[in-house]
């Protein structure tokens, strides 16, 4: 049987907070993606460039057991579970992954909005303005200190930052609700 959107949401945050709290999934503020392709046993030349582009993301990352195995943002991470979960993406395709090539492969079929990535995007990275919230910084940094608060993290670190973002979407139908 199918699952439904909210069932792959939810699959595919349960997995990404998972990754980031056993720390495979390094939380890295202004990095969509970066494969350790050391520490994930990607293969590369003699001038540093993958021999395998082609080779299947999903493959590699599923074998992930390696500390900072990945850099991830909070789109990054979302996007990496996706693939472990249900994605054939290449490694060419995953490494260095742009927002746009995230925002499409995301927001395919209705998984997540376009908005609610962006809206996630801009509480990890403490953007100062979004379309909800206003152009006013001092309108916008109480709601993220208020959401940091409510969820106990440190608002310092992008990890802690990153855990109550999902933990938010896990009581939310993986819909991220500020």
């Amino acid at each position: 049987m199918r699952k439904t959107n909210k069932e792959r949401r939810l699959a595919i945050v349960k997995d990404a907070k998972k990754q980031i709290e056993l720390g495979i999934f390094d939380s890295s503020p202004r990095t969509y993606v970066r494969l350790n392709t050391q520490l994930l046993g990607i293969e590369k030349d003699q001038y540093g460039l993958i021999i395998n582009p082609r080779q299947g993301a999903q493959e590699v990352l599923l074998k992930a057991t390696k500390p900072k195995s990945c850099k991830v943002c909070a789109k990054g991470a979302l996007l990496l579970s996706c693939i472990r979960k249900e994605n054939k993406y290449t490694i060419e395709e995953t490494n260095h992954a742009s927002n746009d090539g995230i925002l499409e492969k995301l927001s395919k079929g209705g998984l997540f909005s376009v908005k609610n990535l962006d809206l996630i995007e801009r509480f990890y990275e403490g953007w100062p303005n979004t379309e909800e919230m206003g152009d006013d910084k001092d309108q916008y940094t109480p709601k993220i200190e208020k959401f940091l608060e409510k969820y106990g993290c440190d608002p310092s670190t992008s990890k802690d930052r990153l855990l109550a973002i999902f933990r938010n979407m896990l009581r939310n139908d993986g819909i991220f609700k500020p």
